[in-house]
Parts: C-alpha cells; sequence; structure tokens
C-alpha cells in the first residue's frame, strides 16, 4: 500500500514539476484503452458464452459463471497493465491480491475443487447428459441427468436421484456403460449336476440366438454358449452376446423371462440351494 501512495504521490509530483500536460496525456490514453480493451474483453466473453450455450449438455448457469471469472480476470489483468503503463509499481497491488485469493482458495478448498472437476468435466466430456454410468468408488449407478458446477446428478433404474461431488467423478475411475453403440450381454445359469449339459446349451443359444435385438453381424459366433465355472451344487452356464446399448436391460429381462419358460417347457430345471437328507432307520 506504501509503494501505491508513492506511486500517486510521484505522479502528482511530476504533474506540478512541469510534466502536467504529459501526464494528463498518459491518463486520457489509459482511460481511452480501457474503455476499447474492455469492450473487446466483453464481446470475446459474449461469444465464448454464447458458444458454450449452444451445447445441450452443458449447464447454463456454469456457463454463466465461467464467463464471469473469465472476465473479471480479463479486466484485473488490463488494469494493472494500465496501471503500469502510467508507471505505478503494482507489485504491492499484485501481493494484496494473491493474499486475497489466497485465503479465498483455503477457505473454499473443496467447492473450487468441485468447480474444477465440473469445468473438466464439461471440456473433456468423458460423459454427457444421457449417459448411464457407474462411479466405483461407492458404485453409484444410474442415467447422469445433470452435469453442474458442483455436483451431477444421476437417476437410478428405481427413479432416484444420486447427487455426487465432481471431484469424486474425476478423481475416481467411472464406467460409461452408453459410450459404444454395442455392449456385451453375459447372463448365468445355474443347472444341477447330472443335467444334460449339451442339450440345456443348446436351448439357451436358440433362445438367445433368435431373440429380435441380438446382434448377428458375427454370424455363428456372435452367440457364445459355455460352461463358466463348477459350483459346489451347480454347474454355472454362460451365454454371451452382444446388444445395442439402449435396449441393454430390456433384452436382459426378456432373455432371462424366455429362457426360464424354455427351460419349463423342455423339463429341464434350474438349481436351487436345498439339502438331501439321508436317514438309516437300522430297525
Amino acid at each position: 500500500m506504501e509503494q501505491l501512495e508513492k506511486s500517486f504521490t510521484g505522479l502528482f509530483k511530476n504533474a506540478t514539476a512541469g510534466n502536467a500536460a504529459w501526464v494528463g496525456v498518459k491518463i486520457v490514453v489509459a482511460v481511452i484503452l480501457f474503455l476499447i480493451l474492455s469492450r473487446i474483453i466483453t464481446a470475446l466473453c459474449e461469444h465464448f458464452m454464447k458458444r458454450l450455450r449452444k451445447k445441450e449438455d452443458v449447464d447454463k448457469g456454469a456457463v454463466l459463471f465461467l464467463g464471469t471469472i473469465i472476465k473479471i480476470i480479463l479486466y484485473l489483468v488490463l488494469i494493472l497493465f494500465l496501471l503500469n503503463s502510467l508507471g505505478f509499481k503494482t507489485s504491492s497491488l499484485l501481493t494484496l491480491l494473491g493474499s486475497i485469493g489466497l485465503a479465498i482458495v483455503l477457505g473454499l478448498k473443496d467447492n473450487l475443487s468441485n468447480v474444477a472437476s465440473g469445468i473438466i468435466i464439461m471440456l473433456l466430456k468423458p460423459f454427457k447428459v444421457g449417459d448411464h454410468i457407474i462411479e466405483n468408488s461407492d458404485h453409484n449407478e444410474g442415467t447422469v441427468t445433470e452435469i453442474g458446477l458442483f455436483f451431477t446428478k444421476l437417476k437410478t433404474l428405481d427413479e432416484q436421484t444420486i447427487i455426487i461431488p465432481n471431484q469424486l467423478l474425476t478423481s475416481k475411475s467411472v464406467i460409461n456403460q452408453t459410450l459404444e453403440e454395442f455392449r456385451t450381454l453375459d447372463l448365468r445359469y445355474s443347472i444341477p449336476y447330472g443335467t444334460d449339459i449339451a442339450r440345456a446349451k443348446e436351448l439357451i443359444r436358440d433362445e438367445v440366438w433368435k431373440d429380435e435385438e441380438t446382434c448377428k453381424d458375427r454370424g455363428e459366433d456372435s452367440v457364445h454358449v459355455f460352461v463358466h465355472t463348477l459350483d459346489d451344487s451347480a454347474v454355472i452356464i454362460c451365454s454371451r452376446s452382444r446388444v445395442r446399448n439402449a435396449k441393454y436391460w430390456q433384452t436382459r429381462w426378456r432373455l432371462l423371462e424366455s429362457i426360464y419358460n424354455r427351460f419349463l417347457a423342455e423339463g429341464l430345471e434350474f438349481a436351487y440351494p436345498h439339502m438331501d437328507v439321508h436317514i438309516d432307520n437300522k430297525d
């Protein structure tokens, strides 16, 4: 602050020493430059925000906040530049602004990290509104309905809303299940020991193959049915096929029902937890 006072004092001393006209010219030029450059800054910020608003998956409030921050930074740079051109020593002003900025950052550390993460999500787009994602740290899963500056909202299959801080979505791994057009559909079935495995695999493959949403672009290799594991009380058979992402859940539910009904019609059973009790009657 003392340096700024000295700068003001020096400016007026120069003016009283006979350089008043020159000092006046410098002030007028600085004012003209401020008016011209401020209009340029405003125009650039409005153009930037207008382009961002055209994107449907960008939150309008985030665009306004980001534009305001950019405008403030550019105005500060412009003012410091003009003060420096007038002969002011801006080092003390920069120190003061730095101290204020540091205090703000420390006080709003968590919120600012969420804002920074929100901006990263909007710019890099690891996911967008409408994508179905899984956040791996807490296994939150749902469809993205809103990407804000501080939080991202997900809607679950049972119509609940999950609000996740943006920092969590950029610092942990996220699975975007709708990024690709097709998705692998794995279904597992428990078959009792002693069942005709070849017959069970044939029925499962037939139901999966004839489903209208099963992608058959690879011919016979589009559907795989195989023994996955041999559990303690059942043989686990797995079917693997490709379906469109948009129809994944509907296809999953439909296939499970159709395969269950097919097994009933063919006289085959699924394994279920049970206990066999043997009684030896010596009498």
